[in-house]
């Protein structure tokens, strides 16, 4: 057999095995799982399909491939094996209950509720600002919440038994799925917390720092609340991309799918497009609230930080200038309207005043000083608050963009991949594929799976695709982002 013409899982350096199709992950027999090892090599060949799960019982090296999600989705009690004993899974549920508790704490602190210190509390003069702040201060609860709904169905562990990888694709998925994460925890945890730090170690002509009792305890109350929100998020990131990456599997194995197994084909595709449709099912509830709150927050954000600018980077400050004048009654009559001894008017040091030099100067010993103020106000910027303000429209805008517009890249993403495939497979030459022995030889079998390529979709919102999505989000925002932008050059005269 040429090398052209091998299966799509064989080399020729190994014992030769077959890939049944038939099943929705495909058959693999004892041969495919030497496939791989050397007799003096124990590494696992990176064109190896592998298997990925959440249960302990599963082997190690399944278990391996997903330590830190497991680790992290068992810490915060979102998540348990669904062999756990009775005892494991009523702590968990108490713990769940004692977290939502605690974040409940969280808001009403922020809110300050407990007649505490908040910078929320700060900035509830600002009526813009206030109702931001109340709608954005519930962002922690409601994924915590969301999370433990979407870990309950256990929807990640059935589409992990699905995924069909290799090594190398597992390796590449790994990669972008931790710089996802390190950019959420970068601009979800860490810029935030620090931010809030700054804001609250700052003394500006209104308000004082805060002391390090309170700044610890708000601190401290913050990390809590964003490392237990944040598993739904991390789910998420992990079933989107490796559904991304089965895909993108998919797509290379089509290209050379072997001849006469066009059904095997068809049915590799409808497990995807379930897999999805699943996936759509199950993270409806955390799309639409993000949609939503997407497009409840980012005008009144724009409009808050508008506000805040206006009416709090400005102090106003007093100034007096002092002038010394003496009564004209008071001259002394001997000396005329005008004494035109005008040294004696001054002292040695050149200022207004009787003369020491000449102590027997009677001009201006009976006369009598004075003293009128003139004062002016003058309007001066606050660098400190503006660099207050500057700290929490930031860590707002870093949040909204990773909290909210990540998964639209995501979901981008599928989307695209999944248009892609037709364009693929019409792109295949006959000439090619037949001196290869691979699936599309002609134009009945092309047509064929071109039909079904092009009802694959990507995950929906509310029944829209991404871009009637995008078309609606401009459409509504134009006119607040046109409202916002004159605020912001209000007082800019373009003469």
């Amino acid at each position: 057999m040429s090398e052209d013409k091998k299966p799509i899982y064989r080399d020729d350096s190994r014992e030769h095995f077959d890939v049944d199709f038939s099943g929705s992950r495909g058959s693999i027999n004892s041969t495919q799982r030497d496939y791989g090892r050397d007799e003096d090599n124990s590494e696992t060949n990176e064109d190896e399909i592998i298997h990925l799960s959440l249960d302990k019982e599963e082997s190690s090296e399944r278990a391996e491939r997903l330590t830190g999600l497991k680790a992290y989705i068992r810490s915060t009690f979102q998540w348990f094996p669904h062999t756990a004993s009775a005892t494991e899974k009523a702590i968990c549920t108490t713990m769940q209950v004692l977290i939502v508790g605690i974040l409940v704490c969280c808001y009403c602190f922020d809110m300050g509720a407990f007649n505490n210190r908040s910078l929320v509390k700060e900035e509830m003069d600002e009526t813009v600002t206030a109702a931001k702040n109340i709608i954005w201060s519930v962002r922690f609860l409601e994924l915590n919440f969301l999370g433990v709904l979407y870990f309950r169905k256990r929807h990640l562990e059935e589409m992990l038994s699905k995924v069909i990888l290799t090594e190398r694709y597992w390796k590449k998925t790994q990669k972008t799925i931790r710089k996802a994460i390190l950019a959420v925890i970068v601009c979800e945890v860490i810029f935030p917390v620090f931010l809030k730090a700054v804001q609250m170690n700052l003394s500006t002509q209104k308000v004082a720092s805060f002391n390090m009792v309170q700044m610890s305890l708000a601190i401290s109350l913050s990390l809590f609340a964003r490392l237990a929100a944040l598993p739904m998020f991390v789910g998420f990131i992990y079933e989107v991309y490796i559904i991304f990456s089965h895909i993108r599997f998919f797509k290379k194995e089509i290209l050379k799918w072997p001849e006469d197994t066009f059904e095997e084909a068809r049915n590799r595709f409808i497990d995807i497009t379930v897999m999805i449709r699943r996936a759509e099912r199950y993270f409806q509830p955390f799309l639409i609230t993000h949609l939503l709150l997407l497009l409840v927050l980012l005008i009144p954000s724009v409009f808050s930080c508008v506000e805040r600018f206006q009416t709090e980077m400005y102090y106003r400050q007093k100034y007096s200038d002092p002038l010394m004048l003496t009564a004209a009654a008071q001259i002394p009559s001997n000396t005329g309207l005008i004494d035109t001894n005008v040294s004696s008017f001054y002292n040695n040091n050149n200022e207004l005043g009787p003369n020491n030099a000449n102590p027997n100067n009677t001009h201006l010993q009976s006369m009598k000083a004075y003293k009128l103020q003139f004062e002016h106000i003058e309007q001066r910027t606050d660098v400190k608050e503006v660099i207050r303000i500057g700290s929490s429209a930031l860590g707002v805008l870093l949040e909204m963009l990773v909290l909210y517009t990540l998964p639209l890249v995501f979901l981008a993403k599928l989307h695209k991949i999944m248009t892609s495939l037709p364009e693929v497979v019409r792109d295949l030459k006959f000439s090619e594929q037949r001196e290869a022995g691979y699936l599309f030889q002609n134009n009945e079998i092309l047509d064929k799976m071109l039909a079904v390529l092009s009802t694959g979709r990507g995950i929906q919102i509310m029944g829209m695709n991404l871009t009637g999505v995008k078309t609606a989000l401009v459409t509504l925002l134009l006119p607040f982002l046109t409202a916002a932008i004159h605020l912001l050059l209000l007082h800019v005269d373009l003469n």
